[in-house]
């Protein structure tokens, strides 16, 4: 093997492995990105079927209420009315909670996919930079005299001239 060929070899190999690098950190940052909007989207059901939960379990414990009130032998009007209302905008306000919360935690799941997909982004392009700054020096050294290439001689570059 050629010595002078040694450092484009190497320059070679340093390019893949850092290409290949940010490939790799690319897929797994879309994988993480896919995994946060999955659990943005499981966020946002589960709060819509504990808000139902939550509706239809008032919706007992109104007709409990009622029922209460009637087998006491006192009319739905006045205090046992407000009892009951007081009772369902409790509901609403725990319903709304339940919605809240469920969209706060499914926008984190999302900023944080977003954020992945970026990264994902980030990844290749640093891998692909990355991959050509040793080619630039392989191939560089030669021209300006830097770099792991072998320099050549003024005495050889003048008798080959001739």
């Amino acid at each position: 093997m050629c010595p002078q060929a040694l450092p484009f070899i190497g320059a070679f190999v340093s390019a893949a492995g850092t290409l290949y690098s940010g490939i790799s950190q690319a897929q797994a940052a879309r994988a993480q990105a896919a995994q946060f909007e999955r659990q943005a989207q499981i966020e946002r059901d589960r709060g819509l079927f504990e808000s139902q939960r939550e509706r239809e379990r008032h919706r007992r414990i109104a007709g409990l209420q009622r029922a209460s009130f009637l087998a006491s032998g006192v009319a739905l009007e006045g205090s046992p009315v407000d009892v009951v209302v007081d009772s369902a905008l409790e509901n609403q306000i725990d319903i709304e909670a339940i919605k809240y919360g469920a969209r706060l935690r499914e926008d984190n799941y999302r900023f944080s996919a977003q954020t992945a997909r970026r990264n994902a982004s980030q990844s290749l392009v640093g891998g692909v930079i990355g991959s050509l700054t040793p080619l630039i020096g392989a191939f560089d050294a030669p021209v300006n005299g830097g770099g792991t290439a072998p320099k050549q001689s003024l005495k050889t570059t003048k008798l080959a001239s001739f």
